[in-house]
């Protein structure tokens, strides 16, 4: 038998302890596609010009501003008699950080109040992210905390914060934009994610479909998306008309 022994980073425990924590979250889950054939293009002629920002931004800064709209999307439950709403979007992403001569690590990134924030500003603070001590970002200093106590009290601090709003905000913002999308690609798929959060979106598959448009046969780009919502605060058709204004911001290349 053929096998290696390799070190657990201990960061794979907080994680798994938190998955743990999230399949108790009562999730509806929405798979859907966009035609990005505009967007795509908008940024192409943008980069043309110098002004340089990723796929993936432009849609924290979409679904931040979504949110902006709807911010009863974002409640969160306090007890069996109360819930907590929010006044600003702290969004929850994952940034790469690239040490030298080691590969790229992910950490997870709050971007505090994303919803007030412009394009060029949500750039330039994860680019930020990118560079710094981990450390000295708030949320991610707070969970490296948690990683120090013993096991047993890391699990009973993560279940007082996940019942309390305020308290999981701190730590992992009121929502979360994960991914799964890879740069030409050309595969369609979907990423369903466990989430305690209000409300997760995972944009994953870029591809290339043909649709008839004006009785004609046209190729287009397509994303492919799933949004995950805590049911128990957000029903269907409250979702439905969040998820429509997303969409046509996306599609319509809001804000370019």
């Amino acid at each position: 038998m053929n096998y290696q022994q390799l070190e657990l980073h201990p960061i794979r425990n907080l994680v798994a302890e938190q998955m743990s924590l999230a399949r108790q979250t009562n999730n509806i889950h929405s798979l859907f596609e966009l035609d990005i054939t505009f967007l795509l293009e908008k940024i192409k002629e943008h980069r043309r010009q110098g002004h340089v920002f990723s796929y993936s931004t432009y849609l924290m800064f979409c679904l931040a501003h979504s949110l902006q709209e709807f911010p009863e999307m974002l409640d969160m439950r306090l007890g069996t008699k109360h819930r907590i709403r929010f006044t600003q979007v702290d969004l929850m992403t994952i940034v790469e950080r690239k040490q030298k001569g080691q590969a790229s690590v992910p950490m997870g990134y709050i971007i505090r109040d994303c919803g007030r924030k412009s394009l060029d500003e949500i750039t330039a603070e994860i680019r930020h992210a990118q560079k710094i001590n981990p450390l000295d970002i708030e949320g991610v200093r707070e969970r490296r905390k948690l990683l120090k106590l013993p096991t047993f009290l890391r699990k009973w601090m993560l279940r007082r914060i996940h019942k309390d709003p305020r308290k999981f905000v701190q730590y992992y913002g009121n929502v979360s934009l994960s991914s799964l999308h890879m740069a030409d690609n050309n595969r369609f798929w979907f990423g369903i994610p466990l989430s305690a959060s209000p409300l997760c979106v995972v944009p994953a598959g870029v591809y290339k479909k043909v649709v008839k448009r004006d009785g004609q046969f046209v190729e287009r780009d397509f994303a492919s998306f799933s949004m995950t919502i805590n049911h128990d605060l957000s029903d269907g058709s409250p979702s439905l008309r969040f998820g429509k204004v997303f969409a046509d911001k996306i599609e319509n290349a809001f804000g370019l």
